[in-house]
This record gives C-alpha cells, sequence and structure tokens, in this order.
C-alpha cells in the first residue's frame, strides 16, 4: 500500500546513495579504521565495562564522527543532528536506526579526552598516511580553511578574566572542584564580520554586520582534488588564521604548489610586515599568492608583482617604525617611575610585610594563601 513502510526501504535508499556518489562510502573503502582503536583505546583508557553501568560508544565510530566534522563544517550539535537525519552518515558509522546516537556533549567530550591525551595528532598523522597508502595521493593543491566552534558563554568578572588571559587559575576555583571543571579557560572572544544584506531600496549598509562569538577554531588542510582532510589543527576564536601556516598546517607532501585560504588579508596577517614574508615564503617555494578579495594581491601579473616589491618597501619601513615607537615608549614609561611587563600582584607593603613574616618562621604556604597568590610570588617577592 502507498506510504507504508517497506522491508527494503533502507537498503534501496542506501543502494541510491551509493549510486549517487556517497564520499563517505569511498573513504570507509580507503581506510580501514579497524587499525586505530587500540591506540584510541590506549589514549582514552577505557575499561571492558565490567562494572556495569551505561556502556560506552565505540571508539571507532566516535573518531569516524571527529573525521567528518571538519569535512563538512560540523558543530558537535551539527553533528549530532546530522547523524540523526542522514542515513549516509549512520551507515559510514556502522548505526542503525535503532542505534544511539552520540549527543553533542559526548562528542566535546571524546575530543577533549583526546586532545588532552596528545593523541590527536598522532592519530590524524596514521589516517592522512592510510590515505596515501590507498592510493590517495594530494597532487591537486590544498585549501585551507577555518571554522568558529561556538563554546558556552562564561559569567566570570573583570578580575577573573584577566587573570584567565595570563594562563592562571583565578582565587577560590582551584579549592572548588566543581566549579572549576564547568569553567573554560581556553576558550577566547572574536568578531566574526558578516555580509549586510540589501536594504529593500536596494541599496547596501556602508558596514558589515559585526557577530561576537565565544568558542574555538577548527583549522584543516584539505587535498583539492580528492576532498580529504590532510592536517587538522584548533586554536582558541581569537587566533590568527595566517599563523597557522606558519605552524605546520600546509600539507608538505601535496606535489601542487597552489593553496587556496578563505580568508581576507586583513584577518591573514596584522601588519604589512607579516604579510610580504608569508608571500615572499609562498614564492620561494615555486607558488603564487593571489586574493580573491583584493585583485591586486597577484603574484602571477606584473602589477601584482609590482604590488608586492611595493609591500617589500613598507614592510621595511613599518618594521623601523615599530622599532622606534617601542623604544621611545618604554622610555617614556621608565622616566614616569611606570614598571615594565605584568604588574605586581602584591603592593610595597605588603611585600615588605610578607619579608617579615616569613623571616619570623611563617611558611611560604601560609603566606600564599593570605595574600592570595601562588607560593611562587612568594619565593620571588620574599628572596
Amino acid at each position: 500500500m502507498r506510504g507504508q513502510p517497506g522491508f527494503f526501504d533502507v537498503d534501496e535508499r542506501l543502494k541510491r546513495l551509493s549510486g549517487l556518489g556517497d564520499h563517505l562510502e569511498a573513504f570507509a573503502a580507503a581506510v580501514y579504521f579497524e587499525m586505530f582503536r587500540a591506540d584510541l583505546v590506549a589514549a582514552l583508557g577505557y575499561s571492558d565495562d565490567a562494572q556495569g553501568g551505561r556502556p560506552s560508544f565505540d571508539v571507532v565510530m566516535m573518531f569516524k564522527v571527529l573525521v567528518i566534522q571538519p569535512m563538512d563544517n560540523l558543530s558537535d550539535e551539527r553533528a549530532e543532528f546530522l547523524i540523526n537525519d542522514r542515513m549516509s552518515f549512520m551507515r559510514f558509522l556502522g548505526l542503525s536506526l535503532a542505534d544511539r546516537v552520540p549527543d553533542a556533549r559526548t562528542i566535546w567530550l571524546f575530543r577533549e579526552k583526546l586532545t588532552k591525551a596528545g593523541a590527536i595528532e598522532r592519530l590524524f598523522a596514521r589516517f592522512d598516511a592510510a590515505l596515501r597508502a590507498s592510493g590517495y595521493i594530494a597532487m591537486s593543491g590544498q585549501i585551507v580553511d577555518a571554522t568558529l566552534v561556538s563554546a558556552p558563554k562564561q559569567r566570570n568578572t573583570e578580575d577573573e578574566k584577566k587573570v584567565i588571559k595570563e594562563g592562571s587559575i583565578p582565587d577560590g576555583w582551584a579549592e572548588n572542584p566543581a566549579k572549576l571543571r564547568q569553567k573554560d579557560r581556553d576558550a577566547r572572544w572574536t568578531v566574526k564580520f558578516s555580509k549586510a544584506k540589501e536594504r529593500p531600496d536596494g541599496t547596501k549598509p556602508p558596514v558589515d554586520i559585526a557577530i561576537p562569538t565565544f568558542g574555538y577554531q577548527n583549522h584543516i588542510a584539505i587535498d583539492k582534488g580528492f576532498g580529504f582532510i590532510r592536517k587538522w589543527t584548533m586554536t582558541d576564536a581569537a587566533a590568527y588564521e595566517g599563523a597557522r601556516l606558519r605552524e605546520g598546517l600546509l600539507d608538505k607532501t601535496n606535489t601542487a604548489a597552489s593553496v587556496w585560504a578563505d580568508t581576507r588579508i586583513d584577518r591573514l596577517v596584522r601588519s604589512t610586515f607579516e604579510l610580504f614574508a608569508i608571500v615572499k615564503k609562498i614564492i620561494d617555494a615555486g607558488g603564487q599568492f593571489l586574493s580573491l578579495a583584493e585583485p591586486w594581491a597577484d603574484t602571477s601579473t606584473s602589477t601584482g608583482r609590482l604590488m608586492i616589491a611595493v609591500l617589500g618597501g613598507l614592510a621595511d619601513v613599518e618594521r623601523d617604525l615599530i622599532r622606534t615607537r617601542t623604544g621611545e615608549g618604554r622610555a617614556r614609561a621608565k622616566l614616569r617611575g611606570q614598571h615594565m611587563g605584568r604588574p605586581p600582584k602584591m603592593t610595597p607593603a605588603q611585600t615588605q610585610e610578607a619579608r617579615r613574616r616569613r623571616k619570623d618562621g611563617e611558611s611560604v604556604a601560609d603566606l600564599a594563601r593570605s595574600y592570595g597568590v601562588s607560593p611562587a610570588a612568594i619565593y620571588r617577592t620574599t628572596a
């Protein structure tokens, strides 16, 4: 009867997906994912569930989730939805319609455990080697892109934010493990710009839309020919995308010299000097630099090469100006008696008092607790 589900509907739909070219099916055929099981179990320290409780998700299946996330630019929440929604995702992950699907929190925790164990880079390096062994050799250039991943917004005071940016733990958090577990000290704020829509009369607003975002960035390098992920890393949302090019995100095994980066020049670098350094490195490697948003920046044309030469001169001037202004600013600050570097955590009166109390026999730990500083600060102050 029309509208009634049949016994073979799922099989017929999967055959149809295969005929249309399911890239995940080709992915599963190219890489034997079971070879990652031993490393995943060792990195995560999972038990055999002999003590009871709800069984954990299969580690290989969860690793597959991490693989398809950057391929389709999926956040944890979006990945949870699409795994429930798409039959191609379920087939790739080995799930049936009746199986339990990992939620966004579970995906985040799995990635976090692998990151803390230092296993992410090693696993993706083996994954890339398996792709090359299957004949997927990178020969068509590479595409570098970054995706913002939102994190729960934190409700911290200004003093707590300052301490977090310095890489420390705010006072009172260490004594409250439950609170410390709920605080994300690695995510950062950034501003994402989006093109403003046209007004009803057809005119465009003079400025773009600025959207504050709190979280992280996923950075990936994809082989242009096959669409496979070759390199992957993660930073806080405020990190500059261009810096990742100098930190190993580019795949050196790719035999083509072309690199496509989805970013504007003002997001790629912070100064003319940095831009010239990146362009020079690309040209020295035998490649060409082309900005789709700024047509003048094209080193394959005579005009573009002229502009790059001008950039080189401006970079030298800018570097000299920065050095001169920094030196002048430091000299003026010293004349005003301003302390250079981080502000001291203890006032001069507290410093003198701490030295006297330590001389009288008080322990460093007691002094650190009374002034709300670390023991290392007491050692430095009273040395």
